[in-house]
C-alpha cells in the first residue's frame, strides 16, 4: 500500500469510531435529558447538536476517504465498470 491508500483508510477507519461515538452517544444524551433539570437542559442540548455535527463530518469523511481509497487503489480508474 502506498502512503495515500494507508492514510486514507485510516482516516476511514478513524470516521467509523465517531459515527459510532454520535450513534451511541445521542440516544444516551437523550436519556440524559429527560431526567435532567430544567436549566441543564439546554446545556444538555449542546451536547446533542455537536454530537449530530460530530456523526454528519463522520459521514461525510467516510465517503471521501472510500472514494480516495477506490481511486488510489485502482489508479483512477477503479469507478470506470460501474458508471459508465
Amino acid at each position: 500500500m502506498d502512503g495515500l491508500t494507508t492514510i486514507a483508510l485510516w482516516v476511514h477507519f478513524l470516521s467509523i469510531g465517531m459515527a459510532g461515538m454520535a450513534t451511541f452517544g445521542i440516544p444516551v444524551a437523550l436519556l440524559a435529558s429527560k431526567s435532567a433539570p430544567a436549566q441543564q437542559r439546554p446545556a444538555v442540548g449542546a451536547i446533542l447538536m455537536k454530537l449530530a455535527a460530530f456523526g454528519r463530518m463522520a459521514i461525510a469523511l467516510l465517503v471521501l476517504s472510500g472514494l480516495v481509497i477506490v481511486w488510489a487503489r485502482y489508479s483512477g480508474g477503479g469507478l470506470n465498470g460501474w458508471f459508465h
